[in-house]
């Protein structure tokens, strides 16, 4: 792994603790979707999210050869903290609409 391109072990930690996160609150989420199209956009903006993150790890996983040593224009460590934003964006959506009166 190219430590140099931000692909390192915390921002790594920081996408699987969004993604244990997630699944935790997974029921409330997806309830609050289905009620609010603010929240839905939310959970459509994570989503995104998360496909570059394991868009650009797919690419990291490859055998490293000429060609795909200049795939990473962005680093890693700035797509993850994109979807730990996402994410706490979202969550806050979710519990302000859950409690809402």
């Amino acid at each position: 792994v190219d430590q140099s391109k931000g692909l390192n072990e915390g921002s790594v930690n920081d996408c699987a603790l969004t993604l244990r996160e997630y699944m935790e609150h997974e029921v409330k989420i997806r309830s609050a979707a289905i009620r609010s199209t603010k929240i839905y956009a939310h959970v459509k903006t994570l989503y995104m999210s998360m496909q570059d993150v394991k868009t650009y790890l797919a690419q990291a996983m490859r055998l490293p050869t000429t060609t795909s040593k200049d795939i990473f224009i962005t680093p890693f460590k700035t797509i993850s903290a994109k979807m730990r934003a996402a994410f706490k964006a979202l969550l806050g959506a979710v519990m302000a609409d859950l409690n809402a009166p």
